[in-house]
């Protein structure tokens, strides 16, 4: 799992530009192993309690005035203009909520054995259909959900 971080120093020294160049370079290392050991640590959480850790996530998320809370509102308002504001609330909370899910589940979906992760599967639809299609070399587009380990597994 690759980030990328962009930064745009402006600076009329260049030994203050060397300098900060050379802290970001070296922090970028550290920024890397951070999130990888981070990741590896999730992964080893049963699924449930990392469910239970990103509801926590995604509480923080409402809670606190994020970016993330921000779009999710304007998003919700967008989409269902003529909603109870109650029912935009909770619709906010819930996103967000499965947000905090969905980042917990990274761990599981990355480092985990891919036998495990099928086991998880409870059920599919259309699979026959795909296979067909597959085996008849015809293009196939799929719909899924954009949010969730979906395209991950």
């Amino acid at each position: 799992m690759g980030v990328l971080f962009v930064c745009f120093f402006f600076f009329n020294d260049t030994a203050t530009t060397e300098i900060y160049t050379l802290s970001l370079h070296d922090a970028l290392p550290i920024c890397s192993l951070l999130i990888k050991t981070c990741i590896r640590l999730i992964a080893l959480l049963p699924l449930r309690t990392a469910h239970s850790a990103g509801k926590f996530v995604g509480l923080c998320f409402y809670w606190l005035p994020t970016r993330l809370r921000h779009s999710t509102r304007v998003n919700i308002d967008l989409c269902w203009p003529a909603l109870e504001p109650a029912e935009k609330i909770k619709l906010t909370k819930q996103s967000l909520i499965h947000t905090g899910m969905s980042i917990m589940e990274v761990g599981a979906m990355l480092c985990w054995p891919k036998q495990r992760l099928l086991s998880l599967i409870r059920s599919t639809e259309g699979e026959e259909q795909l296979q067909q299609a597959i085996k008849q070399e015809c293009g196939v587009i799929l719909l899924t959900p954009h949010l969730g380990c979906w395209e991950i597994a």
